[in-house]
């Protein structure tokens, strides 16, 4: 999905050591950001919408 439909894989760094993981351990497509939540209001302020699925 990332090649094919350029979609953006984001993965918050401040909850990888609470699961015992390394950037080493995350494959090269996703992207680490440093806090989830200011990850989402940027992609809010750039017109995107979260829709949570439960």
């Amino acid at each position: 999905m990332a090649d094919t439909y350029d979609v953006e894989f984001l993965m918050c760094g401040a909850g990888m050591p609470n699961h015992g993981l390394k950037a080493k351990d995350i494959v090269p497509y996703v992207k680490i950001i440093p806090n989830s939540t200011i990850g989402l209001i940027d992609r809010q302020n750039e017109g995107h919408a979260y829709i949570p699925v439960n």
